[in-house]
């Protein structure tokens, strides 16, 4: 219960920001962007980062941030690869079935130490990186978008009644 109540403090705190609607709008799309990016535990960081370059809210970005946690990663990240691999082209040999033999391949060369696999499976990582990647960059800013045009939308609306007759 916690939680909600954080977040529902947080998106009050950015109803009161005195910044644009832009600033705040954007900040937010900062934190959603990051959230889908694969550096997990690092989302954070790099929307304090990218916030900081933009000279947007850190708050706010931060608070873009807790969309993303480990319920809704899996999704995220499977819809990364799935729609990679479907820009990608019908020539990316990556399915779940891949990705499964790979994990497994990975944890056998990491217990028995095997340099010579590792250097096969960088070969194979970099076989999913490809697409994931693609994926992450075309939902990233599909959703960042979109979080920007609904929180922008929603700021103006609510800045023009304050000041409206």
């Amino acid at each position: 219960m916690n939680l909600l109540k954080s977040l529902k403090e947080g998106f009050e705190h950015i109803l009161k920001l005195d910044d644009p609607p832009h600033k705040v709008a954007l900040g937010f799309a900062i934190g959603i962007f990051s959230g889908f990016t694969p550096f997990l535990g690092f989302h954070l960081i790099l929307a304090v980062v990218l916030a900081w370059f933009f000279r947007v809210r850190i708050r706010v970005a931060a608070l873009g941030t807790l969309v993303y946690n480990p319920w809704t990663i899996p999704f995220i990240y499977g819809g990364n690869l799935v729609v990679g691999n479907k820009l990608v082209g019908s020539a990316s040999p990556v399915t779940l079935n891949y990705i499964l033999n790979f994990a497994n391949d990975f944890g056998e060369a990491l217990f028995a130490l095997n340099l010579k696999a590792f250097k096969l499976l960088f070969y194979d990582f970099l076989i999913i990186a490809k697409p994931f990647a693609v994926g992450t960059v075309v939902l990233g800013f599909l959703s960042s978008f979109i979080s920007y045009l609904i929180i922008f939308v929603v700021l103006k609306n609510i800045k023009n009644k304050k000041t409206g007759p």
